[in-house]
C-alpha cells in the first residue's frame, strides 16, 4: 500500500469503506467480507511472528500513508520514509 504499484494506489482500503457516505459496510455481504478479510490479515500478521500491537499500528499506518498519497500533505520522499520505516518495523528480533 506504500510501493510503487498503482494498483494497489487506486483500491480501496477495507478502513476507508466505512468513510463511504451511506456507510458501504451496511450490506450483508460487503460486511461478512470485510469480517472475513479482516481475520485473514489479522491471522497472517500474527504468524509472522510480529507482536499484535504493532502489527495494528503497521497495518493501520500504511492504510492512512496509502490515503495520504494522494494528496499535498505527504510528498514522494516522506513516503518512502514512512514506508522504510514501517518496514523496520516488521524486523522481528
Amino acid at each position: 500500500m506504500t510501493g510503487d504499484s498503482e494498483y494497489f494506489a487506486s483500491v480501496l482500503d477495507p478502513a476507508g469503506l466505512n468513510a463511504v457516505p451511506g456507510n458501504l459496510t451496511a450490506l450483508d455481504e460487503l460486511d461478512e467480507l470485510c469480517a472475513r478479510d479482516a481475520e485473514r490479515w489479522s491471522a497472517a500478521l500474527v504468524a509472522d511472528g510480529v507482536p499484535y500491537a504493532r502489527a495494528l499500528v503497521i497495518q493501520h499506518a500504511a492504510e492512512g500513508l496509502a490515503v495520504a498519497r494522494s494528496s499535498p500533505y505527504l510528498t514522494d520522499e516522506d513516503l518512502a520514509l514512512a514506508r522504510a520505516e514501517l518496514l523496520a518495523m516488521t524486523e522481528v528480533e
